[in-house]
């Protein structure tokens, strides 16, 4: 079923290919990601990096991919999160360019 849960998922994907530079599953065929790892709940995708390099924004990436459609953010809901997440990106620049 495609609803706004399913284009906060594919928001995620996006925000994480954005963060990580890389595409997702590669390895994977369309039928695999379609008909099996979505259903079983075991389509993930690594964040090692992003949690490094991204660490305002990590935990906005991981809440739209959440398995559960019920536990994403709403429209109104990610805005907030972005938000703020992006305010502490400011904040930590601003700090590192001061302190350069």
């Amino acid at each position: 079923m495609f609803d706004t849960r399913s284009e906060i998922w594919a928001f995620g994907v996006l925000m994480w290919e954005l963060a990580s530079g890389r595409e997702p599953y590669i390895e994977q065929t369309n039928r695999e990601i379609a008909s099996e790892k979505i259903a079983d709940g075991t389509l993930i995708l690594p964040f090692d990096d992003i949690i490094i390099n991204y660490p305002q924004l990590a935990p906005t990436i991981i809440s739209c991919l959440n398995h559960d459609p019920e536990k994403r953010p709403s429209v109104y809901e990610l805005i907030v999160l972005l938000g703020d997440s992006l305010e502490k990106v400011v904040e930590d620049r601003n700090s590192y360019l001061a302190n350069i």
